[in-house]
């Protein structure tokens, strides 16, 4: 969810844009990791790290390229609905913000 295609994304504050792609990419992550012990190998302690650090990246790039997956939007939908996603919440929700800080 890096680049913003879609425009309903404009009225959405940062940190639950950030919160939606942190759960994608631990989503692919735990995917990643699911489908990689299908293949039963068995690895010394050098190997599996770098095995999970190669999974990590993965999982990065995956909810990145594309617009992710689209489990981000799902997510975000959740936790941000798109009711909210206009100029007069926003500017609310900034408001409340400045106001709590």
């Amino acid at each position: 969810m890096k680049v913003e295609l879609d425009s309903s994304l404009r009225y959405v504050p940062k940190e639950y844009k950030q919160v939606a792609a942190g759960m994608e990419q631990e989503f692919n992550r735990i995917m990643l990791e699911e489908m990689n012990k299908t293949i039963g190998s068995e690895d010394d302690m050098a190997t599996s790290y770098y095995k999970s650090l190669l999974t990590d990246e993965q999982a990065k790039i995956l909810s990145q390229v594309n617009e992710g997956l689209g489990v981000g939007k799902i997510i975000l939908d959740q936790i941000y609905p798109k009711g909210l996603r206009n100029q007069q919440e926003y500017a609310k929700y900034l408001q409340n913000r400045r106001h709590h800080e």
